[in-house]
């Protein structure tokens, strides 16, 4: 028979092994720290555990105590309590009189509370958070014995406590990144336009996700060709400007050169400049510059591009003096590439230049996991009074077919969020994926009637047949006519119309 010492020794094992496998499980903190805190509390035998997470400047958050996650609190400016005091110096603290201890003085700790100590959560060099263990016994006296325990175990749980140290760098590196964009301007396109997607933070548990930001951060301060893969909509361009904004070169110029819809004379005065005027690629010497969708590009500008890659130089058009040029390139791309090479579309040596480093973004019908993270996240974005979606809702967005992907998910819940005058959205109104492929019939005049009419007019009148024929849906009208939704409100109050809700029928006429 098995003696009793033995005996709490294997089920102590088989506890500890438990818990390993229930946090290796779950990378939501609330919920991880929620499980570490109640072993906490079953092996000390103390009466309350409390969990608070350390941000990159010092600050704290309690987010999970044996009770449960902790979904809302206050957070803990740098230096202030035992977490605020903990986080800074990485070293445990323990009262065994809290009502005589200074530090205790802002009565955050229940009456009911004689001690306390506090430890930190450490994984190679990272202070994750603080570990709180309070006693509401007037002998309770802690001391080295429970620090020591306590690091065993953590050591014990050290494979999902690294898991948790990984997924918090990479969620707080976004965010950090995020509050850096919204503070910035936000970055100038060639042609003038500006791209609020940058503004959009890269949130999602899914591998795929969490995988590609790893990689974009350890390639940031590199200086080779990265080539950014993935459907519409997933975030090509705002993984570009992440490199950009954490590599070497974020103080220069950044710029983003759109490749499609672009005749091969009108990318070439753009690329290269003319007479006295400078080109991008001149403009945005020492800096970074982004080939928004390169398989776009005509095979004369690929085998120019690829030259300029080689040779480091260009020519104004027009000119035949060289100009030395230092830049990055990062190319972005909705196709396979590689089977545009395959194809003959895209030049073969051209792709190997670019793709040094291979970023691939999964649409979102191959991350539903995140869907629910995000729908909530762009719903409740900017506003004071948040709002939920329903689980009939939650069902439809899981099972859409994304044609847009986050873009669209985006614009749908904004919309949703303004349509629904209650705290839950019970319904929504999703776009289907052949509308976006849908072409809008143009009324085509007879050959042999001419009509003179501007360009003005003529753009006008499309704008408008299009927004009738699509009852005023502002978000497909501008899909359909290849441009942004800002760019099309902009045209209409050019056009003297600033009703968002109605569309007027108006026709350009001779």
């Amino acid at each position: 028979m098995q003696s009793l010492e033995s005996t709490v020794i294997n089920s102590a094992l088989n506890q500890n092994q438990m818990l390993v496998t229930s946090l290796l499980s779950s990378l939501e903190e609330g919920s991880f720290f929620h499980k570490l805190a109640t072993y906490v509390w079953e092996a000390m035998g103390d009466k309350r555990v409390e969990i608070f997470l350390a941000y990159n400047d010092e600050s704290t958050q309690m987010v999970a105590t044996q009770e449960g996650p902790v979904v809302t609190s206050a957070i803990i400016s740098r230096g202030v309590g035992t977490s605020g005091q903990v986080a800074k110096t990485k070293r445990p603290y323990f009262s065994n009189n809290v009502k005589r201890d200074p530090i205790y003085s802002d009565g955050r700790l229940p009456e009911s509370i004689f001690a306390e100590m506090v430890i930190p959560m450490m994984i190679d060099g990272v202070i994750l958070g603080t570990l709180h263990i309070q006693s509401d016994r007037a002998d309770r006296n802690f001391g080295e014995k429970d620090v020591i325990k306590l690091k065993e175990i953590f050591q014990s749980i050290s494979l999902p406590m690294e898991n948790m140290k990984n997924y918090l760098m990479v969620k707080y590196l976004n965010k950090e990144l995020v509050n850096k964009l919204e503070k910035q301007s936000e970055s100038t396109f060639f042609s003038g336009n500006s791209d609020s997607s940058f503004n959009i933070e890269i949130i999602g548990h899914d591998n795929r996700i969490v995988d590609a930001i790893k990689l974009a951060n350890r390639t940031a301060s590199e200086e080779f060709p990265i080539l950014i893969e993935g459907p519409t909509g997933t975030g090509k361009r705002l993984f570009a400007k992440k490199i950009h904004q954490v590599g070497q070169r974020k103080s220069s110029p950044f710029n983003i050169f759109e490749c499609a819809v672009k005749d091969e004379l009108t990318v070439e005065k753009e690329l290269f400049g003319q007479n006295e005027r400078a080109g991008l690629l001149e403009a945005s010497n020492g800096g970074v510059v982004v080939f928004n969708d390169v398989h776009e590009l005509s095979l004369g500008m690929q085998s120019k591009l690829i030259q300029i890659m080689t040779t480091g130089c260009i020519s104004r058009i027009g000119s035949k003096d060289k100009i030395a040029i230092n830049i990055r390139f990062i190319a972005t791309a909705k196709k396979n590439l590689r089977r545009e090479v395959t194809e003959k579309r895209f030049r073969e040596d051209l792709f190997y230049r670019l793709s040094t480093v291979t970023i691939t973004l999964p649409g979102l019908i191959e991350r539903k996991e995140d869907i629910k993270l995000l729908a909530d996240y762009y719903l409740n974005l900017g506003k004071s009074q948040k709002k939920s979606i329903s689980t009939k809702v939650l069902a439809e967005l899981t099972n859409h077919a994304w044609g847009a992907n986050v873009t669209e998910l985006r614009n749908i819940m904004e919309r949703s969020y303004m349509l629904t005058d209650g705290k839950i959205v019970e319904q929504i109104d999703l776009l289907q994926s052949s509308d976006f492929d849908r072409e809008i019939p143009v009324e085509k005049a007879s050959s042999s009637e001419y009509i003179e009419v501007t360009l003005f007019e003529l753009e006008k009148g499309h704008i408008l047949k299009t927004l009738e024929h699509l009852n005023g849906n502002k978000t497909r009208a501008a899909k359909s006519l290849g441009i942004t939704v800002k760019t099309l409100y902009n045209k209409l109050h050019s056009y003297g119309i600033f009703d968002e809700h109605k569309t007027q029928q108006n026709t350009a006429q001779n």
